[in-house]
């Protein structure tokens, strides 16, 4: 999936952005530095097997995902987090799919950030 693919502004943040250009960045910085966080905790979550935490840092991700206007990647964690205790091999590669599209998401923010500076 390309970065433009992954990650666009949904209504609510056009709206947003149409009241307040300055929100969208705010709003991106915040969205990254959280998933940042959560994405670390669902990783150590993922290597101790911590089904509970898993389940929660995903659900949080996908929330956010979703509210920010990147579908993919709040169907990749809707997968972790609806998955019934899977392997660590599955585990690794679902989590592997979760960081790789919160790349070209993070990437396609600043993009469209860097656009309209």
């Amino acid at each position: 999936m390309t970065t433009a693919a992954c990650w666009q502004l949904s209504s609510e943040l056009n709206e947003i952005v149409d009241a307040d250009p300055d929100m969208l960045t705010e709003l991106i910085a915040m969205f990254v530095s959280d998933s940042v966080v959560r994405l670390d905790r669902l990783s150590a979550a993922c290597t101790a097997g911590d089904f509970r935490i898993i389940r929660a840092q995903a659900h949080s991700v996908k929330g956010s995902a979703l509210q920010m206007g990147a579908p993919g990647l709040a169907s990749f964690c809707a997968a972790l987090e609806l998955a019934e205790s899977p392997q660590p091999d599955v585990r690794v590669r679902m989590l592997s799919a979760i960081q790789d599209e919160f790349i070209l998401v993070q990437r396609a923010m600043e993009g469209h950030l860097g656009n309209i500076s």
